[in-house]
């Protein structure tokens, strides 16, 4: 039976174990940088484990630790243990704690940049890296708005925002819009988030981000809002052409089957009914923009944008002036020679004479 159990959880995991099989083949180590940090697939867990326990210590402390830098055992490079623990961390809570390698559009597109540095903690990079800014269920947002979430559909997306969506690995890129190439990034791993839910269920709500790091979950708040995010506001279930978009999405990207199975009986509290935009209510209002007013996509859009200027409204308002005063006196000639033409017949059948 629990050999059963186990079977149905890694088939569930599917997609997370896939990313972390392709992350775990991406560690290559140069021998001549002496002994390699990680090994095997029970050294992952080891600093998994270690991760769980010191969510409060900074990051050069849970190295020393976690490598035996103190005692001198440690052969292998400061790369490579700096490496091995943002893997560790990446298949712990789906986040890149790198702290180089963003790219500078990533701060411009409203991404998160900020990696896990020194000094600090594991918890202090995940509040850095979500600040929970202006908490807002989704009630309250569409009272200010009756349109403002039901509209933030992808199949209105899609439609009248020529968006596509993309599937990423790193919560931080969750709902980000990039407008230069059309996409919205989407975290698709729900079966990851349901189970850091189960993880959290039923304990105290006001627990701390390194009380629930110990039991080896991600904030409660922000794997529910993620998973609402996809599951209510961007593909809802009475929402026929949006789920038909998430089924595409599973078939042909990639996207994982569990973000089509709604379980949340068993991962809900009571009280749970309306979840905070605390996390990633500034993205959707972007998305709400961009339905609204859709970034100009292909030549003749772009161009129409770049003549759309007060300065080119007021020229072109201009010259429709001046056609119009044109058509008028086009008008006013016509109507002189219609009028000359008339008289010209009036006098000649007044007169008598016959029309030659």
């Amino acid at each position: 039976m629990k050999q059963n159990c186990t079977d149905q959880l890694e088939a569930r995991l599917g997609r997370h174990l896939r990313f972390y099989k392709g992350l775990t083949e991406t560690y290559l180590v140069n021998p001549a940088q002496g002994q390699p940090a990680l090994d095997t697939h029970d050294e992952v867990l080891r600093l998994i484990c270690a991760l769980k326990s010191m969510p409060d210590r900074p990051r050069q402390e849970v190295v020393r630790a976690c490598f035996n830098i103190q005692a001198g055992n440690s052969g292998s490079s400061t790369s490579d243990q700096e490496r091995a623990l943002d893997i560790a961390v990446r298949v712990m809570i789906m986040m890149n704690s790198r702290t180089h390698g963003f790219s500078p559009g990533i701060l411009e597109s409203g991404g998160y940049q900020s990696g896990w540095v020194h000094g600090h903690s594991l918890a202090q990079f995940i509040e850095s890296s979500f600040p929970g800014t202006n908490p807002q269920t989704w009630d309250q947002m569409q009272a200010a708005d009756d349109d403002t979430i039901s509209a933030i559909t992808a199949q209105r997306l899609v439609k009248r925002a020529r968006l596509s969506f993309e599937p990423t690995d790193d919560l931080r890129k969750h709902l980000e819009l990039d407008r230069k190439s059309g996409t919205v990034s989407i975290f698709h791993h729900a079966a990851f988030l349901k189970e850091h839910l189960k993880l959290t269920k039923g304990l105290p709500m006001d627990m701390t981000v390194s009380d629930q790091l110990r039991r080896g979950a991600i904030p409660r708040s922000l794997a529910l809002e993620t998973l609402v995010s996809i599951q209510e506001v961007l593909f809802p279930h009475d929402d026929t052409k949006s789920r038909d978009i998430l089924r595409n999405l599973v078939d042909l990207k990639d996207f994982d089957p569990e973000c089509l199975l709604f379980d949340f009986s068993t991962i809900r509290e009571e009280d749970e009914h309306h979840v905070e935009s605390r996390h990633f209510g500034a993205r959707l209002m972007a998305l709400r923009d961009e339905l609204e007013s859709p970034t100009p996509r292909g030549f003749l859009e772009e161009w129409l944008q770049r003549k759309s200027g007060a300065r080119h409204i007021m020229m072109a308002t201009l010259i429709g002036v001046l056609v119009a005063v044109l058509l008028g006196f086009l008008s006013l000639g016509v109507a002189i020679f219609q009028a000359y033409v008339a008289y010209q017949d009036w006098k000649d059948h007044g007169s008598g004479r016959p029309v030659v």
